[in-house]
């Protein structure tokens, strides 16, 4: 498994089963060393619509191991509504895509695709 792609931003969108969601990495700069065993850090801030439930997550830490992007989840509570869990969110570096699986209200996963973030940026879907 490979780290996150390099640069001062990364962008990655999609519909999913009924709901929105877009998220923006911002790695920090790593080791070469770290880098090659996939350990990288930085902050994603993410938007997410589904049906009534509307969030927006800025800048919330995260740390890669493999493929798991462990986020912080104290921000995680203070950002995303009751209803919503975020039970865990994986880089998958063979089809550069991001995984967010959602454990409240009902248990699902959406797969997200690279995206140009100046695209976003302009049509107003990113925090």
């Amino acid at each position: 498994h490979r780290s996150m792609p390099e640069g001062p931003e990364v962008c990655y969108a999609g519909p999913s089963f009924g709901f929105t969601l877009s998220a923006k990495f911002e790695m920090e700069k790593q080791s070469k060393k770290n880098e090659k065993l996939g350990n990288v850090s930085g902050n994603v801030s993410f938007a997410l619509s589904w049906g009534v439930v509307k969030a927006a997550c800025p800048k919330v830490s995260f740390r890669q191991r493999a493929q798991v992007l462990a986020m912080n989840r104290a921000a995680l509570f203070l950002c995303l509504p009751d209803s919503v869990g975020l039970a865990e969110v994986k880089y998958c570096s063979d089809q550069d895509h991001v995984l967010f699986e959602f454990n409240r209200p009902l248990r699902v996963s959406a797969y997200i695709r690279r995206k140009n973030c100046t695209e976003l940026r302009r049509t107003g879907h990113l925090v």
